[in-house]
């Protein structure tokens, strides 16, 4: 049994694999083609503590596209004083035969993954969002074909969940990634220094400034997500003072490269982290990087319940 709850739970050519497979369940549905039904009779429950538009529509169709049953759980409305977390897992193992988890601290999702007997794969934590990186990822494969993985990635903003799980994607392929943060907003040195070791193992490089036009200057791939966070709503006033000067606009993002791309995981708060003339521009491909969502989620099943488990 194998759970995923970091990108860093890949190897670059599972990482690859997955992308790849994505790709093709991207084109099957356009050219209407049926799924392997390899989640027949298989129930997955959706255990969510924060709430969700794209990780939980996406996770929905690609269980009922592999012929299995999602099956949804409001975290708020079980966990706290109710229940304990390992009470929720020990029910949730008996009825379902996997698990997918949006919680607020990563550290729930390694208890889950401690006391479950069947595998738990991460919808959102604190510190990682595997599923959206292998999302933005597979957007720019998309777009650029074979090629995605030469291209330079700029993410303009929070050292996040969201910004880490792309830089440890990107380090994985071998790509070039760059991170402008305001100063204390960095992504957390002990997952940077992986990072580092990651992409130098494996071709790429990654590197971090306080500047956003160095990070964006040519950058193929922009990427920026909201400064805050569910569960940061108190810092709110503080975070946009000490990020003034980072929203992606029209000017900083012509910093970019002709070709350049603009991804962000949604919801978008437009005028903040990005200005509309940029994420309602051509170059935007933030709805494309939400169908994504889907083709991964696919991916992901299959590969942890078809050769896995």
């Amino acid at each position: 049994m194998n759970h995923f709850l970091d990108i860093t739970d890949l190897e670059p050519a599972e990482l690859l694999h997955l992308l790849k497979r994505a790709e093709v369940f991207r084109k099957k549905r356009k050219s209407e083609e049926l799924y392997n039904p390899i989640l027949q009779g298989k129930n997955m429950a959706m255990f969510f503590e924060k709430p969700s538009l794209r990780t939980k529509v996406s996770f929905e169709c690609a269980v009922n596209m592999l012929g299995g049953n999602a099956i949804f759980i409001d975290g708020r409305e079980v966990s706290g004083t109710r229940e304990t977390l390992s009470d929720i897992t020990h029910n949730l193992e008996r009825f379902c035969d996997g698990i997918f988890a949006r919680v607020f601290l990563h550290s729930d999702l390694e208890k889950m993954k401690s006391i479950s007997r069947v595998p738990i794969i991460n919808a959102l934590s604190d510190s990682a969002h595997p599923m959206q990186a292998l999302a933005d990822l597979q957007t720019m494969y998309w777009h650029f074909g074979e090629d995605f993985r030469s291209q330079k990635v700029a993410f303009i903003g929070d050292g996040c969940n969201v910004s880490t799980s792309l830089a440890e994607g990107c380090a994985l392929l071998g790509m070039h990634f760059t991170i402008a943060t305001p100063p204390g907003y960095e992504i957390p040195q002990k997952q940077w220094h992986t990072i580092v070791e990651i992409a130098e193992k494996n071709g790429g490089s990654v590197s971090k400034t306080s500047i956003p036009q160095e990070a964006i200057a040519e950058a193929n791939v922009v990427v920026t997500d909201t400064w805050v966070s569910m569960g940061l709503e108190a810092e709110r006033t503080q975070r946009l003072l000490d990020f003034s000067g980072f929203t992606v606009t029209k000017e900083l993002f012509s910093q970019a490269h002709t070709n350049a791309i603009f991804l962000h995981c949604l919801p978008a708060y437009r005028e903040i982290e990005v200005s509309s003339d940029v994420i309602d521009s051509t170059a935007s491909k933030v709805f494309e990087e939400a169908e994504c969502r889907m083709y991964t989620a696919t991916a992901v099943l299959e590969y942890f319940f078809n050769n896995k488990n």
